[in-house]
């Protein structure tokens, strides 16, 4: 369980930095996996504080919601 949850908050995260930033890549491949290691360790972070605190889990919606609506494309 803790590691579904871990993937879904890491593609949350990931969808989230995306959505609020415009991201240039100026190495595709070093920008990339950069990016991959620090959503995941956001995402796995994530997991465990909602395991934890499950309250946080209500935040985090909230800050997902407000981000698909924050940044027009």
């Amino acid at each position: 369980m803790e590691v579904f949850l871990g993937f879904v908050c890491s593609i949350a995260v990931w969808f989230m930095y995306h959505r609020l930033f415009s991201v240039t890549y100026f190495s595709l491949s070093r920008g990339c996996a950069l990016e991959l290691i620090i959503s995941f360790a956001i995402g796995f972070f994530l997991a465990n504080l909602i395991i934890e605190f499950w309250f946080i889990s209500i935040i985090v919606v909230i800050l997902f919601v407000a981000s698909l609506f924050m940044k027009n494309s």
